[in-house]
């Protein structure tokens, strides 16, 4: 099943013609893309981005990952198959780095996005969540949830159908949220501060993971707040582009060292997260 799920990933990045090139080594990176904070985006860059995601949302699958019924639920499929081995581990970076920049060739080459990619100034919002401009239900993500269900009741994504189940089956079910500034303090500054100070890698990429990572999806709630399936909320990408965003910081701060400094092995001490819950 694992190398299904890489094979899906590829297909998705590349396309079945780009399979062969790209499997015996990296590909270059020719022309650098621009990230900017959602904050930052004009209202027509705003509206191009939402426009991207609902396409993904209604464009048919590409890479045969069963019961999909458009690109959005194979990237869902893609991040909960190969969740227990992405989330606790020296991996949990450069995964979601190469994740959301698949995300974003998508949007790209499927829906015909160029714009900047945008991600989640979180800091800018801590102590009062819900007044966060990327829950606007115009120019944003909509709101929070209501109900038993916690289903988000505005904005653009209100309809949408998620399908993809813990156990990779599928059935449907809806964008939940359940919006908690608690869970979301942690996302300050302040800590974001302590992780760019770490000296090595294991120590910068476990406080990133344990802090600003972990608010980010508590936060929000609902989808979000599951390991597996947090990419239905189209809110995840923005998020991980934070972290990421988060990552690079501290890799700027001792270049070229910092590029290429991830463990080979495990270390001792994970069990930041559980298999559950972010």
């Amino acid at each position: 099943m694992y190398r299904s799920v890489i094979f899906a990933t590829v297909v998705l990045s590349f396309g079945l013609d780009g399979l062969c090139a790209v499997l015996p080594g990296r590909a270059n990176c020719a022309v650098k893309s621009q990230r900017k904070a959602w904050e930052d985006l004009t209202d027509g860059q705003k509206e191009a981005y939402i426009n991207a995601d609902l396409c993904l949302m209604k464009t048919p699958p590409i890479a045969g990952v069963p019961g999909a019924q458009n690109i959005w639920d194979e990237l869902q499929y893609i991040h909960a198959a190969q969740s227990d081995y992405v989330h606790g581990v020296g991996a949990f970076l450069p995964f979601h780095r190469y994740f959301v920049t698949l995300h974003q060739t998508l949007l790209n080459t499927q829906c015909g996005y160029t714009g900047p990619l945008p991600y989640w100034d979180e800091p800018l919002n801590v102590g009062a969540l819900d007044e966060a401009t990327i829950f606007d239900p115009v120019l944003g993500f909509g709101g929070d949830g209501s109900g038993s269900s916690r289903c988000i009741t505005d904005g653009p994504f209100v309809d949408t159908v998620l399908r993809v189940q813990e156990n990779l089956s599928t059935s449907a079910y809806c964008i939940s949220r359940g919006l908690n500034d608690r869970s979301f303090n942690s996302a300050a500054q302040t800590n974001v501060d302590r992780c760019l100070n770490m000296a090595t890698f294991v120590d910068a990429w476990n406080c990133i993971e344990g802090n600003p990572h972990s608010a980010g999806h508590g936060g929000v709630n609902g989808v979000m707040v599951n390991t597996k399936l947090s990419p239905g909320d189209p809110i995840f990408y923005l998020h991980h582009g934070y972290v990421d965003k988060l990552w690079w910081d501290w890799e700027a701060k001792k270049l070229p060292a910092r590029l290429t400094e991830v463990p080979k092995s495990r270390p001792s001490h994970f069990g930041i997260l559980s298999n559950s819950t972010i």
